[in-house]
């Protein structure tokens, strides 16, 4: 399945990128899913794409049985709380993780999208990332059901070539050139200065009323 949400432009060959990647990696016990959305990243020529082993919800496609392998339930939540260990690792992909699991079982969100990715986690399992993303989220503007941040640091750039065929990488690694960049912008840091920004723009908007 590719599953798209109604605040995304995608580009002229996301349906390519993305139904040659389904099909190439399709027996690949690795593979658990394909983003078609990705941060914004430097690659090197000739890569068209990355690995990472935490899940996209923005543009992505899998296969029903990845699908229905999930515990939604996350029945193990209890012993993944009394492990620091587990929750470091978890967190390798982006220190925002643990603590949305968190808020995902007391209810304050509702998200498959972190069971999901803690699946994945539990699995070892990868996501495969075009390196010029193929979806663009428009919903960052403070209209998107479960965003409220004013300040885009996920904005990136449309692929606007005309390629349709892409080079698949038949390795399924991280690659640390990739992955530095993927989870700086899921870093503490990161997250704090947009909290900021967004912090101060409300207060002007609020003192120019």
């Amino acid at each position: 399945m590719i599953v798209l949400e109604d605040d995304l432009f995608v580009s002229g060959n996301f349906l390519q990128f993305m139904n040659q990647a389904l099909e190439y990696y399709d027996h690949n016990d690795q593979v658990m899913s394909i983003a078609g959305y990705t941060l914004p990243i430097i690659s090197r020529p000739g890569d068209d794409v990355y690995f990472t082993k935490r899940a996209c919800s923005e543009g992505w496609a899998t296969w029903v049985d990845k699908w229905r392998e999930v515990d939604w339930e996350v029945r193990d939540f209890d012993s993944f709380t009394r492990s620091k260990s587990a929750q470091t690792t978890f967190n390798k992909m982006g220190s925002d993780l643990t603590q949305l699991l968190n808020k995902q079982m007391k209810q304050k969100v509702d998200s498959w999208a972190i069971r999901w990715c803690y699946h994945q986690f539990k699995k070892e399992l990868y996501t495969v990332y075009p390196t010029i993303s193929k979806v663009r989220i428009f919903g960052m503007d403070n209209v998107g059901t479960h965003n409220s941040q004013k300040w885009d640091r996920f904005k990136t750039v449309l692929d606007e070539s005309e390629s349709v065929q892409f080079n698949f990488k038949p390795e399924v690694q991280l690659d640390r050139y990739y992955i530095k960049q993927f989870v700086s912008r899921h870093s503490i840091q990161k997250r704090v200065s947009y909290k900021i920004l967004d912090y101060i723009k409300s207060a002007r908007i609020l003192s120019s009323n």
